[in-house]
């Protein structure tokens, strides 16, 4: 209560002046509502901390990965409805906004649906930087970039890449185990230990107590997702675990036990080789309070039914907060009909977390759904903003923010920079927003089921005072389609007067494009992930496919002083059709995500990834990096000093053999590496360098240096380093990797 008093005190002001107003719904549309919100209060433990490396390879997975009962309990309904737009309005405020800035002579009939504009000049433009995830899969892509290097993450595949898409080199050092690290890895390596606890800690049915199949380690870990925390320089893995692979054909046994946990890792610092911190923690609430097999009532003194259970996780971060979401629904015992029910939102103070302070006493609160106003609660998927840094003014500092929609409304959250937080939230009218359907692919009779999340967004970023989210809609573009087609909902709010906030952008975004498809195709656009930079220019990466075209990887660009987003250019072209041969009715492909991040590096640069289906067929991961320019990174990956390294005096060779990369996406021009005997009070003495070589994006070398051991010396023990340099003035992603101790040398 008390959180909830000092989040209405900081509101006062604008309270005060707050009317609930009928809406044009316009660019620049003030929210409807900022209010103090209802919503049950839990506590949730946590499990952990526990340390972690990334140092085994890839796990094998004990089932085969797919949409489970959970994932489908929060599918959303798909019944027609009749559109109370038509024409360009179908295209959103901001295309009707820019036709008639353009003064179109008949804009109801100009194709719009993908952009305003038609040139080929006028296309998105290329990518700075693109390339396959190699060492992925295709599964529910995520991307993270930080300074030096770009996280996939693929269902349960972690792998970090440098920036010019080499994965990092694994390290198998069994002389010194702790500095392995197996790149790609896995989340059942990830969180083994705290999956260790949390099988121990299981309250089960006698008939399932002592069964092994009932175990989260026989079960699924994973569908998870990977962001870059900005305020702390850490990664942050965010993965569900589920029991929900039991040996048993007892449906009752199955759905009463079944028990669901959130697995958070935020790494020790920017470094992944230096390993992990994992939690777990309820992703129901008081998830598995007892074993008993019934439904009729939830487990003695718990909020907990036997029954429920959660799925598709989601993570946010702002300067106070790692902020948690998973939709919550219940699987009746009798077999009935499944029930969505709520959304659980878990709020950690993320200071806390990364410092790895005791379970105990991590500052945070959890919500079991939240009163979204016009009637409307959280249920099923909600979106937690990644945020790239603080909300400008007193009042805004700290908060965090999530994007969900609802009844034709979309709505923010905000969650308060207190521990515990309070929440408020604002609501827009959205109207016509549409479930969309399974929509064909080339070649194939099995379909692509873009519309998996209904119309929640599938991602929420925030850079400067722009919150830039969107969703799956559908819209019939033309007469003569039979059904409405996936579409691309993008919306932007400006943050700049928050909690006060106004729609900047909304443009739906489908039907074809004019550059590439026939005059009479009809193209799905799903699952977007969008991010605005620093500049206030946008990227959207998303699915793409139709009857005569494989899935494909796609984006489109709006930059900050256009009318409206441009046309679409290919990420990565479908290369051959998914489930051929598959039995009807054909079990559809499930894509569930799509991945974008801010680069740290410049907060320019925006990086996307998105799923295509590869030759094989099998679908893959195309990464690329849109704005921004390139640029080296130098890393001096390994060092050994291979001449005498005691009794040495002035004169005698001190000879290194080191390896040098550039990271970057960008060529380094004039590298060099210099060769330093450091000092035990940190006096550097240089040896020499190499000669100034061009070293282009991803190459490497491995090269000795040898120098000499000068008579001004001290007698003592040095460190020898080796150090990767540029020319004066060129810049690179990161310096932090430019050094590596190559041993230590004793000075007679």
């Amino acid at each position: 209560m008390m959180a909830l008093r000092s989040v209405a005190a900081s509101l006062l002001l604008f309270a005060c002046v707050n009317q609930a107003q009928a809406q044009d719904n316009e660019p620049g549309t003030q929210g409807r509502i900022v209010k103090i919100i209802q919503a049950t209060i839990v506590d949730v433990p946590v499990t952990g901390p526990f340390d972690a490396r990334m140092d085994r390879a890839v796990a094998s997975r004990p089932i085969e990965v797919g949409p489970d009962d959970a994932e489908e309990a929060m599918e959303a309904e798909t019944a027609p409805k009749a559109f109370q737009q038509a024409g360009i309005a179908l295209a959103g405020p901001s295309a009707l906004a820019a036709a008639s800035k353009l003064a179109l002579p008949k804009p109801r009939l100009f194709d719009i649906g993908e952009s305003i504009f038609f040139l080929p000049s006028q296309r998105s433009q290329e990518p700075t930087t693109r390339w396959e995830a190699v060492d992925n899969d295709g599964q529910d892509p995520q991307v993270a970039a930080g300074h030096s290097l770009v996280a996939v993450l693929t269902w349960d595949l972690l792998t970090f890449y440098d920036k010019s898409g080499n994965p990092l080199p694994s390290i198998s050092d069994p002389v010194h185990p702790g500095r392995n690290f197996a790149n790609p890895t896995n989340t059942e390596t990830i969180f083994a230990g705290v999956l260790k606890q949390l099988d121990a800690n299981l309250k089960l049915d006698p008939k399932a107590q002592h069964d092994p199949s009932f175990l989260f380690e026989a079960g699924e870990i994973g569908d998870a997702r990977v962001i870059f925390d900005n305020f702390r320089d850490r990664w942050v893995v965010l993965a569900t675990a589920k029991n929900n692979h039991p040996n048993t054909t007892d449906p009752a046994l199955i759905a009463s036990q079944r028990r669901t946990k959130l697995l958070l890792a935020v790494s020790r610092d920017e470094d992944p080789r230096d390993g992990f911190r994992t939690f777990g923690l309820d992703a129901t609430p008081d998830d598995g309070a007892c074993g008993k097999v019934s439904d009729a009532s939830p487990c003695p003194g718990s909020r907990f039914t036997p029954g429920n259970a959660a799925d598709y996780p989601s993570i946010g971060v702002s300067k106070t907060h790692y902020i948690l979401t998973i939709g919550v629904g219940h699987a009746p015992l009798d077999g009935s009909a499944h029930t969505h029910l709520f959304t659980w939102l878990v709020v950690l103070n993320a200071d806390d977390v990364a410092n790895g302070v005791s379970a105990s006493s991590i500052r945070k609160r959890a919500f079991a759904g939240w009163d979204l106003g016009e009637g409307d609660r959280a249920v099923g998927v909600s979106m937690p903003a990644v945020m790239d840094n603080d909300l400008p003014g007193p009042l805004a500092a700290g908060w965090g923010l999530v994007a969900n929609t609802a009844s034709d409304h979309i709505i923010l959250t905000g969650v308060s920079p207190a521990d515990p937080p309070g929440l408020v939230t604002m609501n827009w009218d959205m109207p016509d927003i549409e479930s969309a359907p399974d929509w064909p692919q080339k070649g194939s009779k099995e379909l692509v089921q873009y519309g998996n999340l209904g119309n929640e967004p599938v991602t929420a970023t925030v850079q400067g005072t722009t919150l830039a989210t969107g969703f799956v809609d559908c819209r019939s573009w033309t007469d003569s389609q039979e059904t409405c087609s996936p579409s691309l909902h993008l919306v932007t709010f400006d943050l700049k007067s928050f909690p006060f906030s106004i729609i900047r952008k909304e443009r739906v975004v489908g039907l074809r494009s004019d550059l590439d498809d026939g005059k009479n195709d009809v193209v799905a656009y799903g699952l977007p992930g969008i991010a605005s930079n620093k500049d206030g220019d946008i990227a959207v990466v998303y699915g793409h496919s139709s009857p005569k075209m494989f899935m494909e990887a796609r984006f489109s660009t709006w930059l900050h002083n256009e009318l409206d987003i441009r046309p679409s250019r290919e990420l990565h072209q479908g290369q051959a059709a998914l489930g051929v041969g598959c039995m009807v009715p054909c079990k559809p492909e499930h894509p569930d995500t799509a991945g974008v991040s801010v680069d740290p590096f410049d907060s320019r640069a925006i990086w996307i990834g998105q799923s295509f289906a590869a030759s094989g067929p099998n679908v893959m991961v195309e990464v690329g990096k849109v704005f921004g320019e390139q640029h080296p990174d130098l890393w001096t990956w390994s060092a050994n000093v291979i001449t005498a390294k005691t009794g040495l005096k002035a004169g005698d060779p001190v000879e290194v053999l080191f390896e040098m990369l550039n990271g970057g996406d960008g060529a380094a021009h004039d590298a060099r590496a210099e060769l330093l005997l450091v000092a035990a009070d940190g006096k550097k003495t240089s040896l020499g360098q190499t000669a100034a070589a061009k070293l282009g994006a991803g190459d490497s070398i491995s090269t000795n240096l040898v120098g000499t051991i000068p008579a001004s010396l001290k007698k003592g023990s040095d460190k020898v380093e080796v150090r990767a340099k540029l020319k004066a003035g060129e810049k690179q992603y990161s310096d932090d990797n430019d050094s590596v101790t190559a041993g230590n040398v004793q000075v007679k």
